[in-house]
């Protein structure tokens, strides 16, 4: 112990006595590091990271492929094929719908234009979340004649109405209907695969300016978010997604979302969330990787040339009797105190980087996937150094 104590404040020694090399040394480590761990953040909350939802992995979206289209065009599916589906599917232990729609909000304020989600009474028990306050939706409320019922985000529970914890039970008017809070959602929680939405009605069936015989006609306006039913695959439920295919076609021979080539198929939630962003987070993680090399490659060159100068002081501390042994450990020691103040400030960099990543890339991110520093990342860090 005492040896290493020793090794320890020789290292400190050498490197005050040279502020050049050291801060040279840990400034280009700290860019490659501070670089990589970064695009690493990012990567690993996007990619690696699981979404926020009870078993993520057994989500998948549902929509419609056009094929023939370039790249396959996905859309969304009508009422008449959300209702086969559920009378018919079994590879589906839950199956949802979610469509994006406006509401003029008035009272408790000045009136605003509010978006809001239409979803199938279900969503969030797909999903598995639960409210902060009141309840999720009922069943019934899901049906035309059911009662006028809406959750709200945390952000509008805040801004529009103080966070008064009796908001539930209250009534709110959107457009010119008047609707009955029964919930508020957590904090911070919001969907990547849908637009935000501050109001949330389990009148899925309804459209702002859409009369309900167009939706029956086979307007296309819905997507649908599935959990796999125990033993379902993604390939056994696109067997099945086929066949039905083929019912529906045959069944309405003139809808808009019908023909030979236009299919449903189901994607895992989390691939088809950050299927844009997949490339170009590889790409980057790539292109740093990169700059890691030539950093590591600038210091061990920046060591080098350091041990041709002290040539003449290890050999006058090798004439005095120093083994040679216990001149590695000092230089190792050294080599080790740069790693590690390269990995302090690269962390305080990465953390800069990622930040301003989450801020100016905000367009281009997922929302509702945090964005921060885990095991992972950690990891990577150690190994980095």
């Amino acid at each position: 112990m005492s040896s290493f104590l020793q090794n320890l404040r020789f290292g400190i020694r050498t490197l005050v006595k040279n502020p050049g090399f050291t801060l040279a040394a840990v400034l280009t480590l700290a860019l490659g590091i501070g670089a990589n761990t970064a695009i690493f953040t990012v990567t690993s909350s996007a990619l690696l990271k699981p979404l926020p939802y009870q078993d993520p992995s057994r989500l998948v979206l549902l929509a419609t492929q056009h094929r023939g289209t370039r790249g396959e065009a996905q859309s969304a599916f009508s009422l008449n094929r959300y209702d086969m589906l559920r009378a018919r599917s079994r590879s589906f232990a839950g199956l949802s719908v979610f469509a994006s729609d406006s509401f003029d909000l008035t009272g408790g304020g000045e009136p605003e234009q509010v978006p809001i989600a239409r979803v199938s009474p279900n969503f969030f028990s797909v999903l598995g979340l639960k409210p902060q306050l009141g309840r999720v939706f009922t069943e019934d409320e899901g049906r035309p004649e059911g009662k006028l019922v809406v959750m709200i985000s945390d952000r509008l529970w805040h801004t529009r109405y103080g966070g008064d914890p009796s908001i539930v039970g209250q009534t709110i008017n959107l457009d010119a209907n008047t609707y009955t809070v029964i919930g508020v959602l957590p904090a911070g929680i919001e969907f990547p695969f849908m637009e935000p939405a501050e109001v949330w009605t389990p009148r899925y069936f309804e459209l702002t300016f859409m009369t309900p015989e167009h939706l029956r006609a086979g307007v296309s306006y819905l997507q649908g978010i599935g959990r796999l039913a125990p033993g379902a695959t993604l390939k056994s439920t696109d067997a099945e997604l086929k066949v039905l295919d083929q019912q529906y076609n045959q069944e309405n021979p003139k809808a808009p979302d019908g023909g030979p080539n236009i299919s449903m198929f189901a994607g895992e939630l989390q691939t088809l969330t950050v299927a844009n962003l997949r490339n170009w987070l590889l790409l980057l993680s790539a292109m740093v990787g990169v700059l890691l090399l030539i950093a590591c490659a600038n210091v061990a060159s920046l060591l080098l040339s350091r041990a041709l100068a002290r040539e003449k002081e290890i050999a006058v501390r090798t004439a005095l009797g120093a083994k040679r042994g216990v001149i590695i450990r000092q230089l190792l020691m050294e080599s080790v105190l740069l790693a590690l103040l390269g990995g302090a400030v690269g962390l305080a960099l990465s953390w800069l980087a990622t930040r301003s990543l989450a801020v100016l890339g905000a367009a281009n991110l997922p929302k509702g996937i945090p964005i921060g520093v885990d095991w992972r990342v950690m990891v990577f860090m150690v190994e980095s150094l």
